[in-house]
């Protein structure tokens, strides 16, 4: 599938980040005159870096992953099931946890997560590397699984990062082409 037609995606240069807060930020040299948008998914090289959350002409502030305010909808790719993926400053720089994972669920430690489409006011495509499962346990509840997650995405050296615009029309075609 060439994905051109579905995706644009603006480079754009980390100029500040934080990394040991509740709400952990990076600013990167591209705003709305650049066409970055509020609610954008933002990459690197590995996976999901976070979520635009604020715009200016020629700047945007992004809310990571390490932000206890992003959700992602997560996809476990060896059984297809979804959850939803969240950070807690318990969890330290390289973790996150998937929860709702079904009870019957055949997840296995190893099993890799990835984006699953749009959460919230966000646009973001599937297929984006989040993360390892490393361990499942049963939530707190008992109603359903959790697991912690290795992110893919290095915070700590991150240079240079993707934004990624969703072209809309042409993506709702290619689904009802599918």
């Amino acid at each position: 599938v060439d994905t051109s037609k579905y995706l644009s995606f603006h480079p754009a240069k980390v100029i500040y980040s934080t990394l040991n807060r509740r709400d952990n930020v990076i600013l990167i040299d591209r705003g709305s005159d650049d066409g970055i948008e509020k609610h954008m998914v933002v990459m690197d090289a590995k996976g999901v870096v976070g979520l635009v959350s604020k715009t200016l002409n020629n700047s945007a502030l992004v809310a990571t992953v390490l932000n206890e305010r992003v959700q992602l909808n997560g996809r476990i790719e060896s059984t297809s099931e979804k959850g939803v993926v969240q950070w807690n400053y318990g969890l330290g720089g390289h973790k996150a946890l998937l929860t709702e994972i079904p009870h019957k669920s055949n997840v296995l430690e190893g099993d890799k997560v990835s984006t699953y489409g749009p959460i919230g006011k966000s646009n973001v495509p599937g297929g984006i590397p989040i993360g390892t499962i490393s361990t499942i346990r049963p939530s707190s509840t008992g109603n359903y699984l959790e697991a912690e997650l290795e992110l893919q995405g290095n915070l700590e050296q991150l240079s240079y990062v993707y934004c990624i615009e969703v072209k809309e029309n042409a993506y709702l075609e290619w689904i009802e082409e599918y």
